[in-house]
Protein backbone atom coordinates (compact mmCIF):
# COMPACT_ATOMS: atom_id res chain seq x y z
CA UNK A 1 0.00 0.00 0.00
CA UNK A 2 1.57 3.55 -0.65
CA UNK A 3 2.91 5.19 2.05
CA UNK A 4 0.06 8.41 1.77
CA UNK A 5 -2.61 5.89 2.48
CA UNK A 6 -0.64 3.49 5.59
CA UNK A 7 -1.20 6.72 7.72
CA UNK A 8 -5.19 6.82 7.35
CA UNK A 9 -5.97 3.33 6.59
CA UNK A 10 -8.28 1.68 8.70
CA UNK A 11 -6.63 -1.81 8.04
CA UNK A 12 -3.34 -2.34 10.40
CA UNK A 13 0.48 -1.88 9.19
CA UNK A 14 2.02 -4.03 7.12
CA UNK A 15 -1.51 -6.22 6.29
CA UNK A 16 -2.61 -6.11 2.45
CA UNK A 17 -5.37 -4.23 1.11
CA UNK A 18 -8.73 -5.99 -0.38
CA UNK A 19 -8.75 -2.93 -2.31
CA UNK A 20 -5.45 -3.63 -4.84
CA UNK A 21 -5.54 -0.94 -7.22
CA UNK A 22 -8.13 1.77 -4.63
CA UNK A 23 -6.97 4.73 -2.64
CA UNK A 24 -8.81 4.01 0.93
CA UNK A 25 -9.32 6.96 3.10
CA UNK A 26 -10.84 6.02 6.85
CA UNK A 27 -14.56 7.95 7.06
CA UNK A 28 -13.76 10.62 9.88
CA UNK A 29 -12.41 13.15 7.36
CA UNK A 30 -14.61 16.25 8.06
CA UNK A 31 -14.49 19.80 7.80
CA UNK A 32 -12.15 19.66 4.24
CA UNK A 33 -10.85 23.18 3.62
CA UNK A 34 -8.18 24.45 1.30
CA UNK A 35 -5.45 26.81 2.22
CA UNK A 36 -2.11 26.95 0.56
CA UNK A 37 -2.53 24.03 -1.90
CA UNK A 38 -3.42 21.53 1.44
CA UNK A 39 -6.28 19.16 1.84
CA UNK A 40 -6.92 18.46 5.09
CA UNK A 41 -9.46 18.01 8.09
CA UNK A 42 -9.44 20.81 10.60
CA UNK A 43 -8.30 18.45 13.42
CA UNK A 44 -6.08 15.77 11.09
CA UNK A 45 -4.05 19.13 9.22
CA UNK A 46 -0.96 17.63 10.28
CA UNK A 47 -1.52 14.34 9.44
CA UNK A 48 -2.69 14.11 6.17
CA UNK A 49 0.21 16.16 4.07
CA UNK A 50 -1.28 15.55 0.55
CA UNK A 51 0.02 18.99 -0.62
CA UNK A 52 2.38 19.33 -3.57
CA UNK A 53 5.58 18.20 -2.26
CA UNK A 54 4.17 14.77 -1.92
CA UNK A 55 4.63 14.27 -5.73
CA UNK A 56 8.25 16.09 -5.76
CA UNK A 57 11.03 13.59 -7.04
CA UNK A 58 8.63 10.96 -8.22
CA UNK A 59 9.27 9.61 -11.60
CA UNK A 60 6.25 9.46 -13.69
CA UNK A 61 5.56 6.96 -16.03
CA UNK A 62 6.50 7.29 -19.70
CA UNK A 63 3.71 7.26 -22.58
CA UNK A 64 3.30 5.17 -24.92
CA UNK A 65 1.54 6.09 -28.27
CA UNK A 66 -1.29 3.75 -29.11
CA UNK A 67 -1.13 2.27 -32.74
CA UNK A 68 -3.50 3.25 -35.52
CA UNK A 69 -6.06 5.76 -34.33
CA UNK A 70 -6.62 4.50 -31.01
CA UNK A 71 -7.24 7.03 -27.95
CA UNK A 72 -6.15 6.36 -24.76
CA UNK A 73 -8.88 6.60 -22.02
CA UNK A 74 -7.20 5.94 -18.55
CA UNK A 75 -9.78 5.17 -15.02
CA UNK A 76 -9.39 4.77 -12.13
CA UNK A 77 -11.47 4.96 -8.60
CA UNK A 78 -11.12 5.39 -5.07
CA UNK A 79 -13.43 4.78 -1.75
CA UNK A 80 -14.13 6.63 1.31
CA UNK A 81 -15.32 4.26 3.54
CA UNK A 82 -18.72 2.45 2.84
CA UNK A 83 -20.62 5.55 1.01
CA UNK A 84 -18.68 7.03 -1.09
CA UNK A 85 -16.22 6.10 -4.24
CA UNK A 86 -14.36 8.82 -6.27
CA UNK A 87 -13.55 8.51 -10.03
CA UNK A 88 -10.87 9.66 -12.15
CA UNK A 89 -10.44 9.66 -16.38
CA UNK A 90 -7.80 10.94 -18.43
CA UNK A 91 -8.25 11.02 -22.41
CA UNK A 92 -5.42 11.67 -24.62
CA UNK A 93 -5.30 12.02 -28.70
CA UNK A 94 -3.39 9.57 -30.57
CA UNK A 95 -0.63 11.37 -30.03
CA UNK A 96 -0.49 12.05 -26.53
CA UNK A 97 -2.21 15.67 -26.08
CA UNK A 98 -4.52 15.55 -23.01
CA UNK A 99 -8.21 16.32 -24.20
CA UNK A 100 -10.21 16.09 -21.00
CA UNK A 101 -10.05 14.75 -17.62
CA UNK A 102 -12.75 14.09 -14.92
CA UNK A 103 -13.18 14.04 -11.49
CA UNK A 104 -16.21 12.99 -9.98
CA UNK A 105 -17.78 10.97 -7.03
CA UNK A 106 -20.45 8.57 -6.75
CA UNK A 107 -22.84 7.28 -4.10
CA UNK A 108 -21.22 3.35 -2.90
CA UNK A 109 -22.75 0.53 -0.85
CA UNK A 110 -20.36 -2.23 -1.94
CA UNK A 111 -18.25 -1.54 1.14
CA UNK A 112 -14.27 -2.32 -0.10
CA UNK A 113 -15.29 -4.18 -3.67
CA UNK A 114 -12.18 -3.28 -5.15
CA UNK A 115 -13.69 -4.83 -8.30
CA UNK A 116 -17.01 -3.29 -8.61
CA UNK A 117 -14.94 -0.25 -7.56
CA UNK A 118 -12.83 -0.35 -10.61
CA UNK A 119 -15.47 -1.46 -13.00
CA UNK A 120 -17.99 1.79 -12.05
CA UNK A 121 -14.87 4.20 -12.63
CA UNK A 122 -14.13 2.24 -15.97
CA UNK A 123 -17.93 2.80 -16.56
CA UNK A 124 -17.76 6.79 -16.37
CA UNK A 125 -14.86 6.51 -18.68
CA UNK A 126 -16.63 4.74 -21.21
CA UNK A 127 -19.45 7.15 -20.70
CA UNK A 128 -17.72 9.90 -21.27
CA UNK A 129 -15.36 8.74 -24.46
CA UNK A 130 -19.23 8.06 -25.73
CA UNK A 131 -20.47 11.20 -25.15
CA UNK A 132 -16.96 12.37 -26.35
CA UNK A 133 -17.92 9.97 -29.26
CA UNK A 134 -14.55 8.89 -30.04
CA UNK A 135 -14.49 6.11 -32.48
CA UNK A 136 -11.64 3.76 -31.30
CA UNK A 137 -10.28 3.19 -26.92
CA UNK A 138 -8.07 2.05 -25.15
CA UNK A 139 -9.27 1.38 -21.61
CA UNK A 140 -6.98 1.62 -19.40
CA UNK A 141 -6.93 0.64 -15.65
CA UNK A 142 -4.51 -0.94 -12.97
CA UNK A 143 -6.81 -3.52 -12.21
CA UNK A 144 -5.66 -6.31 -13.82
CA UNK A 145 -8.72 -8.73 -12.63
CA UNK A 146 -11.03 -6.62 -14.32
CA UNK A 147 -9.07 -6.55 -17.60
CA UNK A 148 -9.06 -10.08 -17.70
CA UNK A 149 -13.10 -10.23 -17.28
CA UNK A 150 -13.76 -7.82 -19.75
CA UNK A 151 -11.36 -9.70 -22.82
CA UNK A 152 -13.42 -13.47 -21.34
CA UNK A 153 -10.41 -14.81 -19.65
CA UNK A 154 -11.88 -15.09 -16.80
CA UNK A 155 -15.83 -15.63 -15.33
CA UNK A 156 -16.93 -12.08 -13.52
CA UNK A 157 -18.89 -12.70 -10.30
CA UNK A 158 -22.11 -12.87 -10.03
CA UNK A 159 -23.03 -10.14 -7.97
CA UNK A 160 -20.99 -8.29 -10.75
CA UNK A 161 -22.42 -9.48 -13.78
CA UNK A 162 -25.14 -6.76 -14.13
CA UNK A 163 -22.50 -4.46 -13.95
CA UNK A 164 -20.20 -6.41 -16.30
CA UNK A 165 -22.57 -6.73 -18.90
CA UNK A 166 -23.16 -2.93 -19.33
CA UNK A 167 -19.92 -2.03 -19.82
CA UNK A 168 -19.34 -4.80 -22.35
CA UNK A 169 -22.56 -3.12 -23.77
CA UNK A 170 -20.86 0.19 -23.22
CA UNK A 171 -17.94 -0.88 -25.38
CA UNK A 172 -19.59 -2.10 -28.06
CA UNK A 173 -21.15 1.77 -29.15
CA UNK A 174 -17.44 2.07 -30.15
CA UNK A 175 -15.70 1.16 -33.63
CA UNK A 176 -13.27 -1.04 -31.40
CA UNK A 177 -12.83 -1.08 -27.99
CA UNK A 178 -9.59 -2.75 -26.12
CA UNK A 179 -9.27 -3.36 -22.95
CA UNK A 180 -5.63 -3.00 -21.36
CA UNK A 181 -3.81 -3.23 -17.82
CA UNK A 182 -1.14 -0.93 -16.74
CA UNK A 183 0.66 -0.15 -13.65
CA UNK A 184 0.32 2.12 -10.74
CA UNK A 185 2.59 4.24 -11.96
CA UNK A 186 1.47 4.46 -15.66
CA UNK A 187 -1.98 5.01 -14.40
CA UNK A 188 -0.58 7.95 -11.49
CA UNK A 189 -3.11 10.45 -13.12
CA UNK A 190 -6.30 9.22 -13.28
CA UNK A 191 -5.89 7.79 -9.83
CA UNK A 192 -5.16 11.53 -8.40
CA UNK A 193 -8.27 12.54 -10.25
CA UNK A 194 -10.27 10.14 -8.13
CA UNK A 195 -8.24 11.23 -5.05
CA UNK A 196 -9.70 14.83 -5.67
CA UNK A 197 -12.91 13.02 -6.89
CA UNK A 198 -13.67 11.29 -3.08
CA UNK A 199 -12.47 14.22 -1.65
CA UNK A 200 -16.50 15.51 -2.41
CA UNK A 201 -15.86 19.28 -2.40
CA UNK A 202 -18.20 20.95 -4.48
CA UNK A 203 -21.43 20.22 -5.40
CA UNK A 204 -21.17 18.81 -9.02
CA UNK A 205 -19.16 17.24 -11.24
CA UNK A 206 -17.75 18.18 -14.78
CA UNK A 207 -15.17 17.03 -17.48
CA UNK A 208 -13.27 19.35 -19.18
CA UNK A 209 -11.73 19.49 -22.24
CA UNK A 210 -8.31 20.79 -23.09
CA UNK A 211 -5.48 21.17 -25.19
CA UNK A 212 -1.62 20.88 -24.05
CA UNK A 213 -0.54 23.41 -26.55
CA UNK A 214 -2.96 25.85 -25.56
CA UNK A 215 -4.46 27.41 -22.50
CA UNK A 216 -4.26 24.78 -19.66
CA UNK A 217 -6.45 26.52 -16.97
CA UNK A 218 -9.33 24.25 -16.03
CA UNK A 219 -11.25 27.16 -14.90
CA UNK A 220 -11.07 29.00 -18.08
CA UNK A 221 -12.70 26.31 -20.20
CA UNK A 222 -16.43 25.63 -20.00
CA UNK A 223 -17.59 22.37 -19.07
CA UNK A 224 -18.62 19.90 -21.61
CA UNK A 225 -20.82 17.86 -19.58
CA UNK A 226 -22.34 17.69 -15.74
CA UNK A 227 -22.50 15.31 -13.36
CA UNK A 228 -23.76 14.19 -9.75
CA UNK A 229 -21.58 16.30 -7.83
CA UNK A 230 -18.09 17.03 -8.62
CA UNK A 231 -14.65 17.47 -6.56
CA UNK A 232 -13.28 20.71 -8.45
CA UNK A 233 -10.21 20.10 -10.29
CA UNK A 234 -8.17 23.55 -9.22
CA UNK A 235 -6.22 21.94 -6.80
CA UNK A 236 -2.31 23.29 -7.50
CA UNK A 237 -1.73 18.86 -7.05
CA UNK A 238 -3.69 18.54 -10.30
CA UNK A 239 -1.24 20.78 -11.98
CA UNK A 240 1.94 19.45 -11.54
CA UNK A 241 0.17 15.95 -11.59
CA UNK A 242 -0.77 16.34 -14.79
CA UNK A 243 1.79 18.71 -15.89
CA UNK A 244 -0.26 21.59 -16.89
CA UNK A 245 1.24 24.53 -18.22
CA UNK A 246 -0.42 27.65 -17.14
CA UNK A 247 1.51 31.01 -16.81
CA UNK A 248 -1.21 32.27 -13.66
CA UNK A 249 -0.54 32.20 -10.01
CA UNK A 250 -3.58 30.69 -8.31
CA UNK A 251 -4.58 32.08 -5.27
CA UNK A 252 -6.25 29.49 -2.77
CA UNK A 253 -10.08 30.30 -1.46
CA UNK A 254 -10.49 30.98 2.13
CA UNK A 255 -13.79 29.66 2.58
CA UNK A 256 -14.13 26.29 4.11
CA UNK A 257 -15.33 23.55 2.03
CA UNK A 258 -14.28 25.73 -1.09
CA UNK A 259 -11.95 24.33 -3.58
CA UNK A 260 -12.54 26.69 -6.34
CA UNK A 261 -9.38 28.77 -7.67
CA UNK A 262 -9.18 32.23 -9.46
CA UNK A 263 -6.57 33.36 -11.91
CA UNK A 264 -4.92 35.98 -9.87
CA UNK A 265 -3.26 37.32 -13.43
CA UNK A 266 -3.96 37.12 -16.72
CA UNK A 267 -3.46 33.43 -18.71
CA UNK A 268 -1.74 34.79 -21.68
CA UNK A 269 -3.09 33.56 -25.14
CA UNK A 270 -2.25 31.00 -27.31
CA UNK A 271 -0.51 31.62 -30.52
CA UNK A 272 -1.75 31.24 -34.04
CA UNK A 273 -0.41 27.81 -33.94
CA UNK A 274 -1.88 26.89 -30.47
CA UNK A 275 -5.42 28.23 -31.45
CA UNK A 276 -5.71 25.86 -34.47
CA UNK A 277 -4.73 22.59 -32.33
CA UNK A 278 -7.17 23.88 -29.86
CA UNK A 279 -10.04 24.56 -32.76
CA UNK A 280 -9.06 20.94 -34.14
CA UNK A 281 -9.27 18.86 -30.38
CA UNK A 282 -12.76 20.88 -30.10
CA UNK A 283 -13.73 19.23 -33.47
CA UNK A 284 -12.26 15.69 -32.15
CA UNK A 285 -13.88 16.12 -28.79
CA UNK A 286 -17.61 17.11 -30.23
CA UNK A 287 -17.28 14.57 -33.11
CA UNK A 288 -18.25 17.31 -35.74
CA UNK A 289 -16.98 19.54 -37.47
CA UNK A 290 -17.87 23.88 -36.95
CA UNK A 291 -20.01 25.22 -39.93
CA UNK A 292 -18.86 28.52 -41.60
CA UNK A 293 -22.34 28.62 -42.30
CA UNK A 294 -24.10 32.13 -40.40
CA UNK A 295 -26.07 31.06 -37.21
CA UNK A 296 -28.75 34.11 -38.35
CA UNK A 297 -29.90 33.91 -41.41
CA UNK A 298 -30.36 37.14 -43.27
CA UNK A 299 -33.82 38.89 -42.30
CA UNK A 300 -36.76 39.53 -43.88
CA UNK A 301 -37.42 42.10 -46.48
CA UNK A 302 -39.57 44.19 -44.60
CA UNK A 303 -42.38 46.66 -45.26
CA UNK A 304 -42.90 49.60 -43.02
CA UNK A 305 -46.26 51.84 -43.69
CA UNK A 306 -46.18 55.29 -42.39
CA UNK A 307 -49.31 57.09 -41.76
CA UNK A 308 -51.13 60.15 -39.42
CA UNK A 309 -53.01 63.47 -39.88
CA UNK A 310 -52.61 66.21 -42.20
CA UNK A 311 -50.08 68.62 -41.52
CA UNK A 312 -48.11 66.40 -39.07
CA UNK A 313 -44.78 66.39 -40.76
CA UNK A 314 -45.01 62.94 -42.99
CA UNK A 315 -43.46 64.35 -46.08
CA UNK A 316 -40.21 65.60 -43.66
CA UNK A 317 -39.89 62.62 -42.10
CA UNK A 318 -39.47 60.78 -45.05
CA UNK A 319 -37.63 62.95 -46.94
CA UNK A 320 -34.79 63.25 -43.71
CA UNK A 321 -34.99 59.24 -43.59
CA UNK A 322 -34.04 58.94 -47.20
CA UNK A 323 -30.97 60.66 -46.59
CA UNK A 324 -29.97 58.89 -43.76
CA UNK A 325 -30.78 55.38 -44.91
CA UNK A 326 -29.63 55.02 -48.83
CA UNK A 327 -30.90 50.77 -48.72
CA UNK A 328 -34.47 51.80 -48.35
CA UNK A 329 -36.73 52.10 -51.14
CA UNK A 330 -39.91 54.79 -50.47
CA UNK A 331 -42.72 53.55 -52.55
CA UNK A 332 -44.03 56.58 -55.05
CA UNK A 333 -47.49 57.11 -54.25
CA UNK A 334 -50.22 57.97 -57.34
CA UNK A 335 -52.37 60.90 -56.92
CA UNK A 336 -54.28 62.94 -58.83
CA UNK A 337 -53.79 65.99 -56.57
CA UNK A 338 -52.33 69.38 -58.17
CA UNK A 339 -48.19 69.32 -57.76
CA UNK A 340 -47.36 71.70 -55.09
CA UNK A 341 -44.45 74.29 -55.41
CA UNK A 342 -40.83 72.11 -55.13
CA UNK A 343 -42.48 68.67 -55.40
CA UNK A 344 -40.97 66.25 -57.89
CA UNK A 345 -43.09 63.53 -60.60
CA UNK A 346 -41.70 60.51 -60.06
CA UNK A 347 -39.85 61.45 -56.78
CA UNK A 348 -42.09 62.34 -54.67
CA UNK A 349 -45.60 62.16 -56.65
CA UNK A 350 -46.64 60.51 -59.20
CA UNK A 351 -48.56 63.14 -60.55
CA UNK A 352 -51.57 61.44 -63.13
CA UNK A 353 -54.65 62.44 -64.39
CA UNK A 354 -58.37 61.41 -62.90
CA UNK A 355 -59.03 59.53 -66.08
CA UNK A 356 -55.32 57.70 -65.65
CA UNK A 357 -55.93 56.86 -61.85
CA UNK A 358 -59.35 55.11 -63.19
CA UNK A 359 -57.72 53.47 -65.44
CA UNK A 360 -54.93 51.82 -63.05
CA UNK A 361 -58.17 50.87 -60.89
CA UNK A 362 -59.52 48.82 -63.85
CA UNK A 363 -56.61 47.26 -64.58
CA UNK A 364 -55.80 46.21 -60.99
CA UNK A 365 -52.50 47.70 -60.78
CA UNK A 366 -52.99 49.41 -57.27
CA UNK A 367 -52.46 47.86 -54.02
CA UNK A 368 -54.67 50.62 -52.27
CA UNK A 369 -56.52 53.61 -53.15
CA UNK A 370 -58.69 55.90 -51.76
CA UNK A 371 -60.61 58.88 -51.91
CA UNK A 372 -59.13 61.76 -49.93
CA UNK A 373 -59.93 65.51 -50.03
CA UNK A 374 -61.49 64.80 -53.00
CA UNK A 375 -58.22 63.44 -54.94
CA UNK A 376 -57.06 59.90 -55.87
CA UNK A 377 -54.41 58.42 -53.91
CA UNK A 378 -53.17 54.90 -54.24
CA UNK A 379 -49.97 52.52 -54.40
CA UNK A 380 -48.72 50.94 -57.15
CA UNK A 381 -48.08 46.74 -56.81
CA UNK A 382 -45.39 46.74 -59.42
CA UNK A 383 -42.57 48.95 -57.40
CA UNK A 384 -43.20 47.22 -54.23
CA UNK A 385 -43.16 43.69 -55.52
CA UNK A 386 -39.85 44.86 -57.23
CA UNK A 387 -38.26 45.62 -54.83
CA UNK A 388 -39.07 42.91 -52.91
CA UNK A 389 -37.78 40.50 -55.07
CA UNK A 390 -34.34 41.51 -54.37
CA UNK A 391 -34.81 41.73 -50.69
CA UNK A 392 -35.11 45.48 -50.45
CA UNK A 393 -37.00 46.84 -47.48
CA UNK A 394 -39.69 49.45 -48.16
CA UNK A 395 -41.04 52.31 -46.98
CA UNK A 396 -45.08 53.49 -47.81
CA UNK A 397 -46.37 56.70 -47.42
CA UNK A 398 -50.21 56.46 -47.14
CA UNK A 399 -53.24 58.40 -45.14
CA UNK A 400 -55.12 57.16 -42.63
CA UNK A 401 -57.56 55.35 -45.26
CA UNK A 402 -54.94 53.89 -46.74
CA UNK A 403 -53.35 52.25 -43.93
CA UNK A 404 -56.66 50.58 -42.68
CA UNK A 405 -56.76 49.04 -46.33
CA UNK A 406 -53.13 47.75 -45.69
CA UNK A 407 -53.62 46.84 -42.42
CA UNK A 408 -56.29 44.10 -44.19
CA UNK A 409 -54.10 43.26 -47.11
CA UNK A 410 -51.25 42.50 -44.63
CA UNK A 411 -52.12 42.35 -41.80
CA UNK A 412 -48.92 41.65 -39.07
CA UNK A 413 -46.66 41.30 -42.61
CA UNK A 414 -45.79 44.77 -42.36
CA UNK A 415 -44.63 47.28 -39.60
CA UNK A 416 -47.67 50.95 -39.16
CA UNK A 417 -46.48 53.55 -37.48
CA UNK A 418 -48.00 56.75 -36.66
CA UNK A 419 -46.52 60.49 -36.90
CA UNK A 420 -48.85 62.73 -34.32
CA UNK A 421 -48.48 66.30 -33.22
CA UNK A 422 -47.58 67.01 -30.12
CA UNK A 423 -50.83 68.25 -29.20
CA UNK A 424 -53.84 69.29 -31.49
CA UNK A 425 -53.31 72.81 -31.15
CA UNK A 426 -49.57 72.30 -32.48
CA UNK A 427 -51.40 70.35 -35.64
CA UNK A 428 -53.54 73.38 -36.46
CA UNK A 429 -50.40 75.87 -36.15
CA UNK A 430 -49.12 73.93 -38.75
CA UNK A 431 -51.86 73.50 -40.83
CA UNK A 432 -52.49 77.05 -40.56
CA UNK A 433 -48.45 77.98 -41.65
CA UNK A 434 -48.61 76.17 -44.67
CA UNK A 435 -50.73 78.41 -46.43
CA UNK A 436 -51.72 76.01 -49.27
CA UNK A 437 -55.64 75.24 -48.16
CA UNK A 438 -58.12 77.64 -48.47
CA UNK A 439 -60.05 78.38 -45.17
CA UNK A 440 -63.09 76.05 -45.85
CA UNK A 441 -60.50 73.07 -47.39
CA UNK A 442 -58.50 74.12 -43.92
CA UNK A 443 -61.75 73.38 -41.73
CA UNK A 444 -62.31 70.11 -43.80
CA UNK A 445 -58.54 68.93 -42.53
CA UNK A 446 -58.81 69.41 -38.87
CA UNK A 447 -62.31 67.91 -39.02
CA UNK A 448 -60.75 65.10 -40.77
CA UNK A 449 -57.51 65.51 -38.31
CA UNK A 450 -59.42 64.82 -35.19
CA UNK A 451 -60.88 61.48 -36.79
CA UNK A 452 -57.94 60.25 -37.69
CA UNK A 453 -56.49 60.81 -34.04
CA UNK A 454 -59.16 57.83 -32.88
CA UNK A 455 -57.46 55.38 -35.07
CA UNK A 456 -53.86 55.58 -33.36
CA UNK A 457 -53.95 52.44 -31.42
CA UNK A 458 -54.58 50.36 -34.57
CA UNK A 459 -50.97 50.60 -35.30
CA UNK A 460 -47.45 49.26 -34.18
CA UNK A 461 -46.02 52.32 -33.09
CA UNK A 462 -46.63 55.84 -32.31
CA UNK A 463 -43.81 58.95 -32.52
CA UNK A 464 -44.35 62.10 -31.64
CA UNK A 465 -43.19 64.78 -34.31
CA UNK A 466 -42.71 68.09 -32.15
CA UNK A 467 -41.78 71.47 -33.89
CA UNK A 468 -38.03 71.30 -34.62
CA UNK A 469 -37.14 67.98 -33.78
CA UNK A 470 -37.43 66.06 -36.68
CA UNK A 471 -34.08 64.65 -36.24
CA UNK A 472 -35.44 62.83 -33.00
CA UNK A 473 -38.46 61.78 -34.70
CA UNK A 474 -36.10 60.56 -37.47
CA UNK A 475 -34.07 58.52 -34.82
CA UNK A 476 -37.16 56.92 -33.42
CA UNK A 477 -37.86 55.76 -37.01
CA UNK A 478 -34.73 53.93 -38.05
CA UNK A 479 -34.69 52.58 -34.00
CA UNK A 480 -38.05 51.16 -35.13
CA UNK A 481 -37.00 49.37 -38.52
CA UNK A 482 -33.47 48.22 -36.88
CA UNK A 483 -35.72 46.59 -34.01
CA UNK A 484 -38.06 45.07 -36.14
CA UNK A 485 -35.22 43.10 -38.14
CA UNK A 486 -33.51 42.25 -35.15
CA UNK A 487 -36.23 40.31 -34.13
CA UNK A 488 -36.48 36.12 -33.73
CA UNK A 489 -39.73 35.78 -35.81
CA UNK A 490 -39.54 37.89 -38.77
CA UNK A 491 -42.54 39.20 -40.11
CA UNK A 492 -43.65 37.82 -43.56
CA UNK A 493 -44.42 39.76 -46.95
CA UNK A 494 -48.11 38.81 -48.24
CA UNK A 495 -47.38 40.22 -51.13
Amino acid sequence: MPDRYRECSPYPLGMPSICSGVGVIRPPLRNLRVHEGLYASAKESSKMPLNSKHFAGKEMARWTAPVGSFVKVNSDAGCLGESTIGCGCIIRDPVGELVVWQAMSLPFSGGSDSLAIEALAAKEALLLAAKLKVPKIILETDCLQLVYILSGKVQSPRHLSLLIDELRSLSSRFVAAVFSHVGREGNSEAHHLADIGFLNICSRSRAYLLSANSIANPISVPPLFAYPRLASLSHPNIFQTLRLRSGSVYRASSAVGESRMTPASTVPKPDRTGRAELFRSLEFSLGTSFSSEPIVPSPNPLIVVISGPSGVGKDAVIKRLRETRKNLHFVVTATTRPKRPGEVDGEDYFFLTKDDFLSMIEKNELLEYALVYGDYKGIPKKQIKDYLAIGCDIVLRVDIQGAATLKRILRNSAVFVFLVAESEEALVNRLIGRKTETSEALLMRVAAAREELKHLKEFDYVIVNREGEMENSVKVLESIIDAEKAKVVQRTSLI
